[in-house]
């Protein structure tokens, strides 16, 4: 040890030398270096998320919940499963185990759910892992502080979604995601007297009004001089 401080003792210039290039190395590294305020992290948990509009939670869970639950207790690297059901939605919250491969098991539970063949019409179901990249960076709150008598919830609406289409414009932005908002819902009051008269049911009624909110390319006009498109929109507005 002492031999080889001697040495570097007896070369200044070397020592200098070296010196400075770490110095340089360093100060390039800065630059240079990929940096990530905030770097991805996997959670090894995946969320599965089934949307069925205007069902209860008993009929959420005999025909959603239970059917997803069965299929993914044959997919390997799940060590904890809990499908909850909610009025017009199931949501699994699924705990890998960590000596998996996350993208592997997730691959296999979105095989098994597109297995399922019996579910409802209208259920759309999704499945993600949990990583900090879907976490919000920034919350931006669009509030009203008038009396309830002046309040308009619609406009209120239009607001927050012209805010999010300006948002959405600004370089940097990957995403802008709405929240907190009621669901539109349009009411149809239904006459029984009327539903005897034309020997109709309720889901009859129903399927007719799914049948007439439609927006739809009705296909192309062939013109000399140019085409013209045709489509069908009778979609229902609030």
């Amino acid at each position: 040890m002492k031999s080889l401080i001697q040495y570097f003792v007896n070369r200044s210039l070397l020592v200098n030398l070296v010196s400075v290039m770490v110095i340089v190395a360093g100060s390039l590294s800065i630059y240079m270096l990929r940096k990530e305020t905030f770097p991805n992290v996997d959670f090894d948990v995946v969320f599965v998320n089934a949307v069925y509009p205007g069902s209860s939670a008993e009929d959420v869970e005999t025909l959603v919940s239970l059917p997803i639950e069965r299929k993914l207790k044959s997919v390997d690297g799940i060590e904890e499963q809990n499908i909850m059901s909610a009025e017009g939605r199931s949501i699994g919250y699924l705990q890998v185990d960590p000596s998996y491969d996350i993208q592997t098991v997730l691959t296999d539970i979105r095989d098994k759910i597109e297995e399922i063949d019996d579910f409802p019409e209208d259920v759309v179901p999704t499945v993600i892992k949990l990583s900090n990249k879907n976490r919000p960076i920034l919350k931006i709150s669009v509030v009203y502080n008038g009396t309830s008598e002046q309040f308009d919830e619609f406009k209120l609406r239009k607001i927050a979604d012209d805010l999010a289409d300006e948002i959405e414009t600004l370089k940097g932005v990957a995403q802008v995601n709405l929240d907190g908002r009621k669901e539109e819902i349009v009411d149809v009051a239904i006459d029984p007297a009327k539903l005897e008269e034309y020997e109709l049911s309720v889901g009859q009624v129903t399927e007719a009004i799914k049948a007439r909110n439609l927006n739809l390319s009705a296909g192309t006009i062939k013109g000399s001089a140019s085409d013209i498109m045709l489509r069908t929109v009778s979609e229902f507005k609030l």
